[in-house]
């Protein structure tokens, strides 16, 4: 081999990844002969840092051990920070510097910074998410309600319902009382916007409490407002004196 092709030659190559990035890395690999390997881990390690982690370092000593790879790449980003303190003793590791894989599907951490602060609270799709995961609404919570059921027990898994942040986020609070108060375990507000006490904002939430109660919610409501300027004693005025 030449001077000239030494300096051409790639490494032979193995790739870990998350299934969201699968298809993205299998069409740029897809007739690259030193690409070795290309391994898929599930989606969701990175909500379980500590697990994705042992999988990829477990995946990494395998592929050394098995394998003829002279570099492994990871199609992962920080991910939560479930790709630190990860090691090759034998293999060159290559990690994107990247937090997530937002970043990598746009192609650059500062385009994504800049795209994030002009709309913030994006929620980003992508064909591998859509393929693996499931987005937002009702499928979602309905599937994660079972698997915490079954994983925690019904009690543990029941839904935190807090109207504030609900309503900062758009929601129609009335139809999700009516969808999820059979569901729910605990209940906090917080008038808005400002997150003070009731009365400060716009918030209905004498009706709002009062649906939740014909709903059949029969817990505690938790007070996680803002007393302003005033006594704290008196963030408590707009309550029945019984029920302070």
């Amino acid at each position: 081999m030449s001077t000239a092709d030494s300096r051409l030659a790639r490494p032979k190559t193995a790739i870990i990844l998350c299934q969201v990035l699968e298809l993205e890395i299998e069409h740029f690999a897809a007739g690259m002969d030193h690409v070795v390997l290309i391994e898929k881990l599930q989606q969701g390690l990175h909500n379980e840092p500590a697990k994705l982690r042992q999988q990829v370092q477990l995946n990494i000593q395998r592929i050394e051990r098995e394998t003829e790879a002279e570099a492994i790449v990871l199609g992962y980003g920080l991910c939560s920070r479930g790709t630190e303190k990860l090691r090759c003793q034998r293999c060159t590791l290559v990690v994107p510097r990247a937090h997530d894989c937002i970043t990598l599907l746009l192609g650059d951490k500062q385009r994504y910074a800049d795209y994030v602060a002009k709309h913030p609270g994006t929620y980003w799709y992508s064909p591998g998410w859509n393929k693996y995961h499931l987005p937002p609404g009702p499928g979602r919570a309905e599937a994660m309600y079972r698997e915490y059921c079954e994983k925690y027990g019904e009690d543990n898994a029941r839904f935190l319902m807090d109207l504030y942040h609900l309503a900062m986020n758009g929601e129609d609070l009335p139809a999700v009382i009516d969808r999820y108060a059979g569901r729910t375990g605990h209940v906090q507000i917080a008038d808005s916007p400002g997150r003070g006490a009731p009365g400060t904002g716009s918030l209905p939430l004498a009706d709002l409490l009062g649906r939740l109660t014909r709903a059949g919610y029969t817990g505690l409501v938790g007070l996680e407002y803002k007393p302003g300027d005033r006594p704290s004693a008196e963030a408590f005025a707009w309550l029945p004196r019984e029920a302070r």
